[in-house]
């Protein structure tokens, strides 16, 4: 059996490109709203991670370091920004298959 684990991904699906990646609010990069420290395509240090940032994160996983997601479970640890529920999670995850 494969198992796949994901830990402290703080994924945020409303990341917006150039958005104000320092904007002084607990969450920032999502008022599209550009600044002189605007987030970039893969993120930002003060935000979440956004989709693009995560699935290059796995696809250099799977081409420099063999991981596979052939998997059979996946558990993901619910440490992500706040307007992300599970079934956008879930969905997410199985894309996973593809990359």
């Amino acid at each position: 059996m494969k198992i796949i684990r994901f830990s402290d991904v703080h994924l945020d699906m409303d990341y917006i490109e150039g958005s104000d990646g320092d904007c002084g609010l607990p969450i920032c990069c999502r008022d599209g709203n550009g600044s002189t420290d605007p987030a970039g395509v893969y993120g930002h240090f003060h935000c979440g991670l956004p989709v693009k940032g995560f699935e290059e994160m796995l696809k250099h996983a799977k081409e420099n370091h063999g991981v596979s997601f052939d998997f059979h479970y996946i558990c993901h640890k619910n440490d992500s920004t706040p307007s992300l529920p599970i079934a956008r999670v879930s969905c997410l995850l199985r894309h996973l298959h593809s990359i």
